[in-house]
């Protein structure tokens, strides 16, 4: 299995492939168990890590690490402890994709969160766009999908730091509520998207704020794809090189339905480099 975390965005390079793939035949069994379909893991009594295989996790099972790096290696084991200890992870949904062959990491990384996603109010008790803590998820790679493995984990976790105690059922305890952030174009924020000073280490860079046109609420996949067709264009003026030939990622914040209906029409295109924090602004850098 593989990692990759959802923070709240949308890597383009993702975004524009799946929207070429989405009639790919893979598909995500949301009838299934929502308690989780796998045979639980060993028991875990103690304070001590406890490696499990990947594939072996169960709703409830809570991870020693975080979220892992997105061109991690694959996954074949991880480390749970008791979720009364500090962790990095809970375990809160198990999915399985459905396919022959593989259809390849973009459809099934899309496929996964979606999915992760949509059960994450089920055990959280609130919807992920009002709560302060992120989701990650594991899923089958290449190999182990030969081998008939199916699996996603969804799990999870506070951007924060560790956890102490399940997230089941938090609900209203999982609301956000750090001071509202007005985004300016320039601004340098930290995991939790608080604003630094942008001479020290930071997760990402604001570059463009926009608004998407007055109109009728044009669906999940339409505000996407507007939105990353604005943030793609933003970002060759602010760094100062096309999307395509750099070496740092973009992400963005846009619409719901929910927030449109109170009109919102926002959008924040946001900068980050995929292998770890950035030092100093990037406008005009040309990285």
């Amino acid at each position: 299995m593989g990692g990759l975390a959802r923070t709240g965005r949308l890597a383009s390079a993702v975004a524009a492939a799946v929207l070429g793939a989405a009639a790919c035949s893979v598909s995500i069994d949301l009838e299934g168990d929502a308690t989780g379909s796998a045979e639980p893991g060993p028991e875990v009594t103690t304070g001590e890590p406890v490696a499990v295989g990947a594939s072996d996790l169960d709703v409830g099972d809570c991870v020693a690490g975080g979220v892992p790096e997105q061109d991690a290696a694959d996954v074949e084991q991880v480390d749970t402890l008791p979720c009364d200890t500090p962790h990095g992870g809970e375990v809160y949904a198990l999915l399985d994709l459905e396919g022959e062959a593989y259809p390849g990491d973009v459809v099934v990384t899309t496929q996964a969160d979606e999915a992760c996603l949509a059960r994450f109010a089920d055990f959280v008790g609130i919807a992920w766009e009002r709560s302060r803590l992120e989701y990650w998820f594991y899923t089958p790679s290449p190999a182990s999908w030969e081998t008939g493995d199916r699996e996603v984990a969804c799990l999870v976790s506070d951007p924060t730091g560790p956890m102490t105690g399940s997230a089941a059922g938090l609900g209203e305890a999982a609301v956000y509520e750090g001071p509202a952030f007005t985004p300016w174009v320039g601004a340098c924020l930290d995991t939790a998207y608080a604003a630094v000073d942008c001479t020290v280490e930071h997760d990402s860079e604001v570059y463009s704020v926009l608004e998407l046109p007055e109109a009728d609420w044009p669906g999940d996949e339409e505000a996407a794809t507007r939105a990353e067709d604005a943030c793609l264009v933003e970002f060759h003026a602010y760094v100062g090189r096309p999307y395509e030939e750099s070496v740092l990622s973009l992400f963005y914040y846009s619409p719901t339905e929910t927030t449109w209906a109170a009109g919102d029409r926002d959008v924040w295109c946001l900068v980050e480099h995929p292998e770890g924090s950035l030092t100093g602004s990037v406008r005009g850098t040309a990285q």
